[in-house]
């Protein structure tokens, strides 16, 4: 059957899939989150309401409309769904929201910054590997009737194929970071994404208290997370980050760090966030490294509040920061819930106290590691495991 964009389409193909889509019952409305890394086919790993998967054959084809789905070829406007099997997606059944009734979104509607949506799933990806994910595309899918693209885009970049004979292809792929997920860790992942959403609800149940500190942690929680993932997504790679965007993601990470440590008392904040980020390691090697990471950067946004020149920062101490940002939110996350309310003011404790320091910091730490460690070992949990 000719069509006026001169291609043939099997009648037979054309017709039962119009005959589907007719009889097909009303889906649920789901988020796709498109993510950066790279997963193993058959990955299917759940954190909290979300699914982390690899896209199959069919599965992609549900990103076209559904009469292009059994075309020869996309149109233009959708050719990035060619280049999307075996991508990695978050994916969500979002099942309160009404069904697209064939209006675009409002432009104005749109996320500036989608990823802020979906911080809950987002936040263990994150802390799992010191490989920054971040989120390219938000799909709002109905399977089968229709696949909108949300917000951001496809990044697709060009490569060349070599075949046996020595001619070289032209075609566009996925653009990639380097968050890699092999087989072998799979289960890994699973269970320490669990984990760590297991804590991260726990410390939202605040938000259902009448006591006033569990709310305020629960903000924290929230502000803190928004903070890591507004300047993983200004992370390229691991450690580049454009200069007119490298004071802002120093902030982002400061923030962060002091939105988990500060106290009711709101002063000496440089001081006591330094100490207790520091107190959150297991040896004095790695304290006195983190507290010098965290004092440097908050020199940094000294520097940058009263107009001082800030263009000395380099990309191995934005990647250090960085990593010391993940590390306070995940022993943070890992002490919090079994402390209580004061964690910050325990850690002053441990500070003068092997016994609170015990209680606190190694007790939690080594039995969440030994469970759910992530991707690399923490080396101070690695030289204890070893005594």
């Amino acid at each position: 059957m000719p069509v006026a964009r001169g291609q043939d389409v099997d009648l037979d193909r054309a017709v039962a899939e119009f005959g589907r889509f007719c009889r097909a019952s009303l889906p649920s409305s789901e988020d796709w989150l498109l993510l950066d890394g790279e997963i193993p086919a058959g990955t299917r790993i759940e954190i909290g309401e979300y699914v982390l998967e690899a896209l199959s054959d069919e599965e992609t084809k549900q990103l076209l409309p559904p009469m292009y789905a059994v075309m020869p070829s996309a149109p233009a406007s959708w050719q990035n769904a060619s280049v999307l099997k075996g991508a990695p997606f978050l994916r969500r059944v979002v099942p309160d929201r009404p069904l697209r009734s064939g209006h675009r979104f409002p432009l104005l509607e749109m996320p500036s910054c989608p990823e802020l949506h979906h911080w809950r799933p987002l936040l263990p990806m994150l802390l799992w590997s010191d490989d920054v994910i971040r989120m390219n595309a938000w799909f709002i899918v109905e399977p089968g009737r229709c696949a909108d693209l949300y917000a951001r885009s496809v990044p697709v970049v060009p490569d060349i194929y070599a075949t046996g004979d020595g001619q070289e292809i032209e075609y566009e792929r996925r653009e990639t970071g380097l968050w890699r997920l092999t087989g072998r860790d799979i289960s890994r992942l699973g269970a320490f994404c669990a984990a760590v959403d297991g804590l991260i609800g726990a410390v939202l149940e605040g938000a259902n208290e009448k006591n006033k500190k569990a709310k305020t942690r629960t903000r924290r929680l929230q502000r803190a997370a928004e903070h890591l993932l507004r300047a993983a997504h200004r992370t390229y790679g691991n450690d580049f980050v454009w200069e007119e965007d490298a004071d802002e993601v120093t902030l982002h990470h400061v923030i962060a760090m002091e939105a988990l440590l500060a106290d009711a008392g709101q002063t000496d904040l440089s001081r006591k966030v330094k100490q207790r980020a520091a107190a959150l390691w297991m040896t004095d090697a790695l304290r006195l490294e983190v507290a010098e990471v965290v004092g440097r950067a908050y020199a940094r946004r000294s520097k940058y509040a009263h107009g001082d020149d800030t263009r000395d920062i380099d990309a191995k101490e934005l990647e250090m920061l960085r990593r010391v940002a993940h590390g306070v939110m995940l022993r943070w996350l890992v002490t919090t819930v079994p402390t209580g309310l004061d964690l910050p003011l325990e850690l002053d404790k441990t500070l003068l106290s092997d016994t609170a320091r015990a209680a606190v910091v190694m007790e939690p730490l080594r039995a969440f590691f030994d469970a759910a460690s992530p991707a690399l070992l923490p080396s101070d949990a690695q030289r204890l495991r070893a005594t």
